[in-house]
């Protein structure tokens, strides 16, 4: 079951639209609720990507850092 909207967020004819563009869907042989589903677990996974590169980045810095600091370069003579 898919969702058209609380009343009154969503007008009538909005409503109407959207029922339109659903059975369109269903028409073509797209199950709206099923694309629903799956637009919304690929959005949770970009985020959960997005916060795992952030999460890496962070530890590489916290590791590469202290090493950094701690590696004296002397200089050629």
């Amino acid at each position: 079951m898919v969702s058209l909207g609380k009343y009154p967020q969503i007008s009538m004819k909005q409503a109407k639209a959207k029922q339109r563009e659903y059975m369109d869907m269903l028409e073509q042989g797209i199950n709206p609720s099923a694309l629903s589903k799956l637009r919304k677990s690929s959005w949770q996974l970009s985020n959960l990507l997005e916060k795992l590169h952030w999460i890496g980045t962070l530890n590489i810095i916290s590791i590469v850092r202290p090493l950094h600091k701690s590696t004296k370069t002397t200089p050629i003579q």
